[in-house]
């Protein structure tokens, strides 16, 4: 078992090795250099000092110079700050794009690379021939760099683009990992060393990648818990209070540890004026350690350095100080403010005379063409130009922590390099992509792009706050299945698909959901569209959607209503409660229904005379009638892109009973009916959610809301073919 832990540490911090380089190092600022240094030294010398007042004195000469190395052990244990954990924290608490997360991370990266020096000098300094030692370390040092490395890069390079890595070529570098840790062995050092030297020279690209991928789960999930496992077992804490000593000892060293890395960091902080309250979270978050710290904690050990209650005694206080760092964080760093609800943002409330803002989430190239290609159809102009915000959104795992040094600010800045290099190529190509819809809008639309890197548990988050911070009307984002068929890894739709419910649950604004089915590709012109209006806001915020793109010179829009019987009794409403005990069901169907005309009979009003949008209507009595008409529309009139509402607070009774039979609820009952049937082809469907306020209802159907909603202003636009 000690083996098999052994062996993942060592590819554990491979991986460390991989994800790092020196390119941070040369762009770190010199407040968090200082910041970092201050955090180093003066940890190292209260870990230093307490050792003395805490472990058991020793008579003879050579135990004590062996509990001089000791004390020096305990230092270098109270230097580390876990950047991997670091990073976590930040990216729990949406701090990654805050000037104290950059700050953070900038440090510790630098305390990591600290701790691994005075590591190194530990156990040099813990033989008796030094020397060798030594010189055996500094010539390997300069054998990986200027030797191993250039082979390495030249190996990588014999493969050509688009091939891929053979299953030789990967276990040739787990091979190497192997290896290298023996080299370092061999010459004194431990076989981790070997191993994080090994990544940190080998050149980062796909086959990284791919070794990172294999390597991940089963060091993270199988071999790392494990190895705590066995710390856990060989750490005795009835037995951890010293000969001498009480629990009192014990909690003001715990204590004083934690206020040792604390007080370093926010001293020089205020020093270097940052503001009190970003002082505090960072010195809080430097006392965050991870796997480093044990790491030194059982090569002390293994050197005979540490006895059994001075390393439970540093162990329980790593536990210590890590466990209170993501509370007091909490309490005392709040930088997100609530979502704003002083305005509806919607595209029926902003007009075709106000610029657009959207935002459009980009998990990949595949899910980034249909979006470009339905902005093009969103038609910007002079009066109405369309800003679009494209955030590219990135998966956050356990190795992307170095990456974030690259680029200090992922949220405003248009570049970005993660560690993957698909990402960092992903990221080149969205850019250009966007940049040629600027270009081509000829001034009618600006772009900007960012990067949202969080784990997708709460990705939706980051993207909410942006929309929220850019003002956006409506938010647009992919379907986790493009294509006829799921062209997308299964763990990863299944989290784009938690990610799409998030943002509809929690968005600010409108959001939009796009099944690409080869939006754009079709030669065909004019383009047709579609859009299927039942009732409610949903649907009215599909019509404004579409009554825009019909504005576009190459876009013939139709748009289908479907009546249904008025003595049928309306379906029940998603929340009840919404009612506020005032109104009925049957009100507020009949309000939804009066909301409708006033809205279609404006869209008609416009285009009656228009060759570019149409409107008819179908009478309808039941769910089967609807689904009939719809086929058959479909099948007549072939669409490269269908519009609907998802009809979450629809009280229409045409698809009330659709509802118990989604697949994919979060397309909406008609939405879904589309996708999973077989008349539908190649069209694209975009699925529209309109945000709403508590507006009181005694309000809502008044001619002072409706001013709010529509309708539209149309005085300088005019659709083709009207006079």
């Amino acid at each position: 078992m000690e083996a098999f832990t052994t062996l993942g540490v060592m590819y554990y911090m491979f991986l460390v090795g991989l994800e790092m380089n020196l390119a941070p190092i040369l762009r770190i600022r010199r407040k968090s250099i200082g910041i970092a240094l201050a955090g180093i030294l003066i940890p190292l010398a209260i870990g230093f000092g307490s050792y003395f007042v805490i472990a058991p004195k020793a008579d003879q000469t050579d135990k004590k110079w062996l509990r001089q190395k000791g004390a020096f052990v305990w230092g270098i244990a109270l230097t580390a700050t876990n950047l991997p954990d670091v990073t976590r924290i930040l990216s729990d608490l949406k701090l990654l794009r805050t000037e104290t997360g950059r700050i953070a991370l900038s440090c510790a990266y630098l305390s990591d690379i600290g701790t691994w020096l005075l590591l190194v000098t530990l156990i040099t300094i813990s033989h008796d021939d030094v020397l060798p030692i030594a010189i055996g370390t500094v010539v390997f040092v300069l054998f990986c760099m200027f030797v191993a490395r250039p082979v390495l890069l030249w190996l990588i390079n014999q493969t050509m683009d688009g091939e891929e890595y053979t299953e030789h070529q990967v276990q040739f570098v787990l091979c190497g990992v192997m290896l290298w840790g023996f080299i370092t062995d061999a010459i004194g050092l431990y076989s981790i060393f070997g191993a994080f030297m090994f990544g940190f020279i080998l050149p980062s690209g796909q086959l990284a990648t791919l070794i990172t991928e294999r390597l991940e789960r089963v060091t993270s999930w199988i071999m790392l818990p494990l190895y705590c496992l066995l710390n856990g077992l060989r750490t005795n804490v009835p037995e951890m209070i010293p000969q001498g000593r009480n629990g009192g000892h014990i909690a003001v060293f715990i204590c004083l540890a934690w206020v040792a890395k604390f007080l370093s960091s926010l001293l020089v902080s205020i020093y270097c004026n940052t503001e009190r309250r970003e002082s505090v979270t960072l010195g809080v978050l430097m006392n965050t350690k991870g796997l480093l710290a044990i790491i030194v904690i059982n090569i002390g050990r293994d050197l005979m350095l540490l006895d059994i209650e001075s390393s439970a005694v540093m162990v329980i206080a790593l536990l210590v100080m890590t466990f209170t760092v993501p509370p007091i964080v909490r309490h005392t760093y709040k930088p997100e403010k609530p979502m704003m609800l002083h305005k509806r943002r919607t595209i029926q409330s902003n007009g075709l005379d106000s610029p657009l803002q959207v935002l459009a989430g980009i998990h990949s190239m595949q899910s980034m063409r249909g979006i470009v290609n339905l902005l093009q159809l969103s038609h910007a102009t002079r009066q109405s130009p369309i800003h679009v915000v494209a955030v590219h959104l990135v998966e956050l795992t356990e190795h992307t922590s170095a990456a974030l040094l690259v680029v200090h600010d992922s949220y405003k800045s248009s570049s970005f390099r993660a560690s993957e290099e698909n990402a960092k190529a992903e990221s080149g190509q969205i850019i250009e992509a966007f940049e040629d819809y600027q270009r081509e809008s000829n001034g009618t639309a600006s772009v900007e792009v960012l990067t949202a890197l969080s784990p997708y548990t709460t990705i939706h988050v980051d993207v909410c706050s942006i929309a929220e911070d850019k003002r956006a009307s409506i938010i647009i984002i992919p379907f986790h299945i493009q294509g006829k068929n799921n062209d997308e890894p299964e763990s990863s739709s299944t989290s784009i698909k938690d990610v799409n419910q998030n943002v509809l649950a929690g968005a600010p604004c409108s959001v939009a959901l796009l099944v690409n089915r080869g939006l754009g590709m079709s030669n065909h012109r004019p383009r047709a569209l579609l859009m299927f209006f039942i009732c409610g806001p949903d649907d009215r915020e599909g019509l404004a959607y579409a009554w825009r793109m019909a504005f576009h010179p190459e876009v013939r829009l139709r748009v289908v209503r479907f009546l249904g019987d008025d003595a049928k009794a309306p379906a029940p409403l998603d929340n009840p409660k919404d009612s506020d005990g005032a109104f009925t069901i049957y009100e507020e169907h009949a309000r939804q229904r009066a909301i409708d005309e006033d809205y279609l009979n404006e869209f008609k009003s416009e285009t009656m005379n228009s060759l570019a949008a149409t409107y008819t209507e179908e009478v309808v009595n039941d769910l089967n009638e609807t689904l009939t008409a719809i086929r058959r529309i479909m099948e007549r009139e072939p669409c490269e892109l269908c519009i609907v509402g998802r009809g979450k607070q629809s009280t229409s009774p045409l698809v009330a009973n659709l509802l118990e039979f989604t697949e994919y609820p979060e397309l909406g009952a008609l939405g879904d009916a589309i996708i999973t049937s077989n008349f539908a082809g190649n069209s694209s469907v975009l699925v529209v959610q309109q945000h709403t306020n508590n507006v009181p209802r005694s309000e809502a159907g008044s001619s002072r809301f409706l001013a709010n909603v529509g309708p539209w202003k149309v005085k300088n636009w005019q659709l083709k073919g009207t006079s």
